[in-house]
């Protein structure tokens, strides 16, 4: 079984303050670093196929969604907007 870590976490890390294309994603070198491991152990699925494989777990998981408009965003965690309550 492969370990996407690695690349969850550039993904991540790239999408963490605003909305990026699938494009701008796929494009950055900090992603293209983690997906030429993946491509080398599997040269008949393309660079891209990884990027979009994980965006999905990604998002299957509830980490990111998509919009139409800006491309990938962040999630923000269910609780963020509730105050904290000291007892």
């Amino acid at each position: 079984m492969t370990d996407y870590t690695k690349l969850d976490a550039a993904i991540l890390a790239l999408i963490a303050c605003r909305p990026v294309t699938f494009t701008a994603i796929t494009c950055n070198p900090g992603v293209q670093a983690q997906v030429k491991p993946l491509t080398d152990a599997d040269p008949k699925k393309p660079a891209f196929r990884f990027v979009d494989s994980r965006l999905q777990a990604l998002r299957k998981r509830g980490l990111i969604k998509y919009s139409g408009k800006s491309g990938w965003r962040a999630v923000a965690p269910k609780d963020a907007d509730k105050p904290e309550t000291a007892f």
